[in-house]
């Protein structure tokens, strides 16, 4: 399938979808999601002001309506990181929101370096090119980051970090093993107030795998069940859905993941 079948084929499949989505169906999805929000002492409303008026002051490069960016603001009014830790820098585009959203932190991206094998490099072999493809668009948007070090090495690397992170954003390889190495160590080098957020979560592999994964959640899930965190799911998007808005399995989340001993001490 070429690259324009791709487009028309998404676009046809979404426009199909939101039969039967209007204005009803969509005002009860930002319900579920202010709510969603609200349930770790955030607030989405504001933060959806205070991402957009950060963007436009800064003049940041915004090409995705994930909600991660609304997140990362909400998550600002009540934490002042030290540092952050980013899995994939990708184009750059989030890491420079980061910067911006946090100057007085230091924010570390790890990306894989361009030598690395083509079985690392294949995220997804019909999207290769367009995901790895990426390194004029990532120089532009680090340039003049003096709080941002790039780090260009495969995450599994970060096995040998030893300094802990307040904030850390997992959007790597989406698959196993190395979104289970991702998350785990995530978790062990987060502080014990930490906030850790994984994207492209999935529930159900037979509603479609392309950019997303049920293994993020099945490590999030086991790690849940054994105490070693707290979870919770957020929706990535809002509208993307259509009429399927109310099935989870269904639709892409954001995990927000917590130490669990931070328990006693936030929310």
């Amino acid at each position: 399938m070429t690259s324009l079948h791709r487009r028309v084929h998404a676009k046809v499949r979404t426009q199909l979808g939101r039969i039967g989505y209007g204005p009803h169906e969509r005002s009860l999805e930002l319900v579920a999601l202010e709510t969603q929000f609200s349930d770790l002492g955030l607030n989405f409303h504001q933060a959806r002001t205070d991402a957009s008026t950060l963007i436009d002051r800064h003049q940041l490069r915004r090409s995705d309506d994930s909600l991660h960016w609304e997140l990362f603001s909400a998550i600002s009014s009540v934490v002042s990181p030290k540092r952050v830790l980013e899995i994939g820098t990708f184009r750059g585009e989030f890491t420079a929101f980061l910067g911006s959203l946090f100057p007085k932190s230091h924010i570390e991206t790890w990306d894989l370096p361009s030598d690395a094998g083509p079985d690392m490099l294949e995220y997804s072999t019909d999207f290769s090119k367009y995901y790895h493809d990426q390194s004029e668009t990532r120089n532009r948007n680090l340039n003049g980051l003096v709080n941002v070090r790039q780090v260009l090495r495969d995450s599994s690397h970060l096995i040998r970090e030893s300094g802990t992170f307040d904030l850390l954003w997992v959007d790597g390889d989406h698959t196993f093993p190395v979104v289970a190495f991702d998350i785990i160590n995530t978790v062990r080098l987060a502080s014990p107030k930490a906030w850790i957020v994984v994207d492209d979560i999935r529930l159900d592999a037979s509603r479609g795998v392309t950019l997303g994964s049920t293994q993020s959640f099945d490590c999030i899930r086991h790690l849940t069940e054994t105490g070693l965190i707290v979870s919770s799911l957020i929706y990535k998007r809002i509208g993307n859905s259509g009429r399927h808005w109310r099935d989870d399995r269904r639709r892409k989340h954001l995990a927000v993941l917590r130490p669990k001993v931070a328990q006693s001490h936030d929310i």
